[in-house]
Order: C-alpha cells, then structure tokens, then sequence
C-alpha cells in the first residue's frame, strides 16, 4: 500500500528513539525486503547502523554506515549535509573502537563539507575532542566550538550542551585548572536539573565531580 514503507520506517525510528532496538531490527529488515527505493534503503541502514553503534556492536554498525555512505554518495551532490553526517557517524564508530587516526580522517572529511554556521559541526568537533583529549589545549578549542555551535543552534540548556560542558571540565581537571573544572561540573549539573529526572545517574555524577575537584582547591 502507498505509504506504508515510510510508516513502518517511522515506527522504527520511534522504537530506536525509546530503545527498542530489537522490536525496531525487524522492521528494518521487512522494509528492505520489499524492493524499497534507494532513499528507504538509506534510512534503513542508517537506522540499523545507528541501533548497532548505540548496542556497541561496532562492526554491524560500520558495515551499515559504509552502506549508507554508498548509497548517500549516489543519491546526494559531493558536498550534501547527508554525505557529511554520515562520515561524522564512521567517525564515532572508529573513535569507540579505539581507531582515532581512521575517526580523525573521517571527521576530517565531515569538517570539508559543512558549511562553518552548520548544526552538524557540533558532532564533528566534539568527536574531535575526544580523539585529541591528551592535546588539552587542542581537544578544549574543539570542545569550545561545539559549545558556540550548540548554544547557537539548539534550544537554551539542551542536554547535549550539557555533555560537552562535562568534557571541558574532564580536561580542565587533567591541566589541573580546578576552578574551571568546578565550572564546568556546575554547569553540566545545572543543565542536567533541568533536563533530567531528579533520579537520572548523571545526578550522582555530576555532584561528586564537583565534590572532587573542589576538595583539589583545598
């Protein structure tokens, strides 16, 4: 029936969204079954990469991404956002295998496409920032830009600023700069009050970093 496939591939983005990865996997795999176009089959393997990455199955993940990327590649100009969020997606594959000179290369190719004011660059350079954390300098100017790029493209105390404020105080306690450290612990935990249950773990988390590098001021 028409529109049926881009329904059962909407449900299964849904099912991804509330972690039902393996209710949403065989919604995926009917779609793909059934002579989809090129755009559903891209969908599909994006979403099957996506669920694989979040499960930690970093090999089915990349195997899909690598499709996605052949597909996005016919489908798209050279220099379209959808070819970019895909090499920023390989790039965090690689970067949680460990691999950081393939994630570097693959953010690298993002970096290439995306226009400078684009909301996708936020991934990139936080990817970045992690693959360069023992350059502190380095890995807090990448950080610094994903800030200004998530404060200015997502809604005021998003959750996702709130993780790379976190990774700003992680490498500020490594300089041992605690008063900026203790900075950005407070600002992680002001933004995850607002945006998190009060049971979340990141609660706990959050107040003992800020109790820890406190007692460092000592």
């Amino acid at each position: 029936m028409m529109g049926e496939k881009p329904n059962l591939i909407s449900l299964a983005r849904v099912l991804i969204g509330i972690d039902e990865y393996e209710k949403a996997k065989p919604i995926l795999t009917q779609v793909l079954n059934e002579s989809p176009t090129e755009n559903e089959m891209l969908n599909c393997y994006r979403f099957l990469a996506d669920a694989a990455r979040i499960q930690g199955e970093n090999d089915v993940s990349l195997t899909n991404y690598f499709i996605c990327l052949d597909l996005a590649q016919k489908i798209y100009s050279s220099g379209h956002p959808g070819i970019a969020s895909t090499y920023s997606s390989i790039a965090e594959v690689y970067w949680q295998q460990e691999n950081y000179n393939l994630s570097s290369e693959y953010c690298q190719k993002c970096l290439d496409i995306l226009p400078e004011d684009h909301g996708n660059l936020a991934d990139a350079y936080h990817i970045i920032g992690n693959v360069d954390t023992a350059d502190y300098d380095l890995a807090l100017d990448y950080y610094k830009k994903a800030l200004v790029i998530q404060e200015r493209k997502l809604p005021k105390d998003h959750i996702n600023s709130a993780v790379t404020h976190n990774q700003m105080g992680v490498i500020y306690e490594r300089k041992q700069d605690y008063p900026m450290a203790v900075q950005c612990y407070e600002e992680t935990l002001r933004i995850d009050q607002k945006t998190l249950p009060s049971t979340h773990q990141n609660m706990t988390k959050d107040k003992n970093n800020i109790l820890r590098v406190k007692e460092m001021l000592k």
